[in-house]
């Protein structure tokens, strides 16, 4: 399997592409498409690939025509329930165009893909409904799969606590994940404080960044939480910092089906959040009474206060979400069903 990436840059995770194995190709798409559709077309037959498996989001439509074009299998996946189009400025000039190009992409994606697939059941309504076609049996439903050590490692739980100056009885909550509207990092410093004002001690920190982090920092400070919130941006350690924490809050506005929340389950940790569909499908469900509607940040807090105070029933939770996490959100089981569907479209 190699990767193309459509622009302006191959990002962060190309090295590790490179290390899997994968040639990793960057092919820029931008307005006019004619030119990376004759790039792709000349790639797909330089290399013989025999199957495309497009995940390009409000851009999905034309590299599956292209696929098509060049007669080799296509597939298509989608990851969120809501699509903004992927430009800059002037937003609100261009909100027509992109809602119009979207539904056109999709549906096109759809019409022309061998397979589509969706992370979260939640994820494949919204798409069928915005795209207006109805499911046939090319659409399937394939979760993401966890690749965390399954349980909680103590003494990483201590390395960490020490690297980052928390000693190991503090009360200690995590957020993962990038700095934009989608993760409501506003409403979850609001929870922050509310947790804060209960349990003194309490720490929070937020691994990730984005084009919010001045916007966050800045709230950090209207609420004097300098002493209780420690940003510490992107990091290749994740699984080190849940085996550190005690849970995790994660109030999301919308989501395609979180990853974040199934490593956390697979390192045993319960999560607070919003009850939005994907998070709901993502979550064990002895734990779904930890959900709550996104607006109802005091009942998120005060759920998280009372889990905090409570390690006996967090140590009770745990075993319980390690194994559902395994059970359903596997690796391995994620691997099955791409090359049961691979097998399914070629030729």
């Amino acid at each position: 399997m190699d990767v193309v990436c459509r622009g302006p840059h191959t990002g962060e995770l190309a090295p590790l592409a490179e290390q899997a194995g994968a040639k990793v190709h960057l092919l820029t798409m931008g307005w006019n498409h004619r030119a990376f559709g004759r790039q792709l077309k000349a790639l797909i037959r330089q290399q013989q690939y025999q199957v495309l498996h497009v995940h390009a989001g409000s851009f999905v439509g034309y590299p599956c025509q292209v696929g098509k074009q060049a007669g080799i299998a296509v597939a298509s996946s989608f990851h969120n329930t809501h699509f903004p189009f992927e430009v800059r400025g002037i937003r609100s000039l261009l909100a027509g165009a992109r809602a119009a190009y979207t539904k056109r992409s999709f549906r096109t994606a759809c019409n022309a893909s061998d397979a589509v697939t969706a992370c979260s059941r939640a994820v494949m309504d919204a798409i069928t409904k915005l795209a207006d076609v109805k499911p046939d049996n090319r659409f399937s439903v394939i979760p993401y799969g966890s690749g965390k050590t399954p349980g909680g490692n103590p003494a990483i739980r201590a390395e960490v606590r020490t690297e980052l100056g928390i000693s190991s009885d503090t009360p200690l909550a995590i957020h993962t994940g990038v700095m934009r509207d989608q993760k409501n990092h506003v409403g979850l410093l609001r929870i922050a404080d509310r947790i804060r004002r209960a349990i003194p001690d309490f720490q929070l920190i937020l691994a990730g960044d984005g084009a919010l982090r001045l916007a966050i920092e800045s709230q950090i400070r209207d609420l004097k939480l300098e002493e209780t919130v420690k940003l510490l941006g992107m990091r290749t350690d994740v699984e080190r910092l849940l085996d550190a924490a005690d849970l995790m809050i994660f109030p999301s506005l919308w989501e395609g089906l979180p990853v974040a929340v199934l490593e956390a389950q697979m390192k045993g940790l319960a999560v607070v959040g919003s009850d939005i569909g994907p998070l709901v499908e993502a979550t064990a469900p002895l734990q779904r009474e930890l959900l709550f509607p996104v607006e109802q940040e005091s009942q998120m807090a005060d759920a998280a206060v009372a889990l905090l105070r409570d390690q006996a029933r967090r140590r009770a939770l745990a075993q319980s979400l390690t194994q559902y996490a395994v059970d359903h959100f596997s690796i391995a089981a994620n691997v099955r069903r791409h090359l049961e569907l691979y097998r399914s479209i070629v030729g």
